[in-house]
Parts: structure tokens; C-alpha cells; sequence
């Protein structure tokens, strides 16, 4: 049993951390964005979804939940066919999910 659990918290832990290499390996990258232009995309996407937060006056937490769903939607799939903005928009998990 002990077994099991470590693996499963192995997998678990493998869906949410990343490595550096990973993290210089997106598909963005592999798209041709250089990582520099993607971490500048992808901060544009969290501002946006804080600025929509505020004005829509939802919880801290939704937003950061929001933010660490569309960095991880970006770690399988790339910039160039996934505009940040619209993106953005279908990140912040409904209010209540998370209060």
C-alpha cells in the first residue's frame, strides 16, 4: 500500500511541477516562441485574468487558481494556436468552486 501512495503522489506531483528543462521545452518553444516572449505572454494572461478579477470583484484565490490553470493549459499547448487573452477568458474557475 505504502508503495502505491508514493507512486500516486509521484504522478501527482508530475502533472503540477516542472522541471527547468520542461519548462524550456514547451510547446510554444517547440513552436518557435522564444521562452522570454512566453513568459511575457503568459504574465499578460495572468494580469489579465487579476484586472477581470477585480472588476468582477472575485476571490484571490479564484484568481491564482486561474493563473495556475492557464500556465498549466500552456505547458500542453502552445501560444501560437491559443491566443492568452481568449484563453484567459475560460480560465477563472466559477466563484463558488473555490470560496
Amino acid at each position: 500500500m505504502g508503495d502505491e501512495i508514493a507512486t500516486l503522489a509521484t504522478e501527482w506531483e508530475s502533472q503540477w511541477l516542472f522541471t527547468e528543462e520542461e519548462l524550456l521545452q514547451t510547446p510554444s518553444v517547440l513552436d518557435g516562441v522564444t521562452p522570454e516572449l512566453e513568459r511575457e505572454m503568459r504574465s499578460k494572461g495572468c494580469n489579465f485574468i487579476t484586472q477581470l478579477g477585480i472588476q468582477l470583484k472575485l476571490p484571490q484565490l479564484t484568481l491564482a487558481t486561474a493563473s495556475t490553470y492557464l500556465h498549466r493549459f500552456y505547458m500542453q499547448n502552445s501560444l501560437n494556436r491559443h491566443h492568452y487573452y481568449v484563453r484567459s477568458l475560460q480560465s477563472p474557475p466559477r466563484k463558488g468552486k473555490h470560496d
